[in-house]
């Protein structure tokens, strides 16, 4: 069995690593690879040499470039900054507003990014959402023509009769804001004023996968006037 390193982490380790520290740090690494490869293995010995090559390359390790090569960087850089600097006040004008199209730009294409990725995401925790619908119809009046997702309520009756490829149907019915009552378990009741009620039919959760706070039940919505709240209702400000 092949107990060596892969040599490309060596080569790399030996490229970078300073000559004065390359001997001694080697002869650890191979020392603590050997000792791995016998207590865990070849595979999970090699995928720790590469994290500690990874976690030694750093400023104090790396071996200095030449001292002629860094000064004229740091010498031309300087200069580029310099001439930049003094181009941008010396044309305030053009430069702000070249910083101006380029902040607006910027934006433009954060706020762009974010509608898309809005678009492409709604909803797509369900865990049927490819294959879940909406029924719309138009709604018409005078010279308006647009789609509205309120249909009638045997709307869902015809279409189970009538398209037997659908797996299931499932009803909503928007009843507005509603005033609830709750009864603790001494008696008391609190009443508050909830936004955006619902009727749904018992398969509604079949289709919808919302997550619940306490284990939801197979029959929590058979029995009459049975209701689920959302956490923000229970704790209402």
């Amino acid at each position: 069995m092949n107990k060596h390193p892969p040599k490309i982490f060596l080569y790399f380790f030996r490229w970078f690593c300073h000559p004065h520290l390359q001997a001694s740090i080697e002869g650890d690494l191979m020392e603590l690879y050997d000792e791995r490869v016998a207590e865990i293995g070849k595979r999970k010995a090699d995928l720790f040499l590469l994290r500690d090559v990874t976690l030694l390359f750093r400023p104090s390790i790396i071996k200095p470039a030449s001292g002629t090569y860094r000064m004229n960087t740091y010498g031309m850089l300087k200069n580029m900054f310099k001439i930049s600097w003094r181009n941008a006040l010396r044309q305030r004008q053009f430069t702000v507003l070249n910083v101006l199209g380029l902040t607006i730009g910027i934006a433009a294409t954060i706020i762009i990014g974010l509608f898309v990725y809005q678009e492409n995401t709604f909803d797509n925790f369900h865990i049927n959402n490819a294959k879940i619908f909406r029924v719309n119809q138009p709604d018409i009046w005078g010279d308006w023509t647009d789609q509205i997702s309120t249909t009638g309520p045997n709307v869902g009756t015809a279409l189970k009769e009538d398209i037997p490829e659908l797996e299931g149907v499932t009803r909503v019915l928007s009843l507005g804001d509603q005033t609830v009552k709750l009864e603790d378990s001494e008696g008391k009741w609190t009443s508050f004023r909830q936004k955006k009620f619902y009727a749904i039919e018992e398969n509604f959760f079949q289709f919808f996968s919302f997550p619940f706070v306490v284990k939801a039940d197979e029959n929590m919505l058979v029995e009459p006037f049975s209701m689920i709240l959302t956490e923000s209702s229970l704790n209402p400000t």
